[in-house]
């Protein structure tokens, strides 16, 4: 019998495709952090728009963004951990 391997190709339970996914998962999340990350510097309406023209100026409103929203989301999780 004539399997997918005899042309070529890997099946689907070789170590190969195993070690693969288990890096498109760890890919998947990364680049997913950061795409959540970059659609809430957007909500800040001088980031998504660029109001600053310098790159220094920029950075800082960016930062100062980023800041925002960590300290934001780090107060939601403590309160949360108060009340249980």
């Amino acid at each position: 019998m004539v399997g997918f391997s005899d042309f070529g190709g890997r099946g689907s339970d070789s170590p190969e495709n195993q070690e693969t996914a288990t890096n498109d998962v760890r890919i998947y999340r990364e680049r997913n952090l950061i795409e959540r990350m970059f659609g809430r510097l957007k909500d800040f309406r001088r980031v998504a728009t660029r109001y600053g023209k310098l790159a220094r100026n920029f950075l800082a409103t960016v930062l100062l963004a980023a800041l925002i929203i960590w300290w934001l989301r780090r107060s939601r999780f403590a309160s949360a951990k108060r009340l249980t």
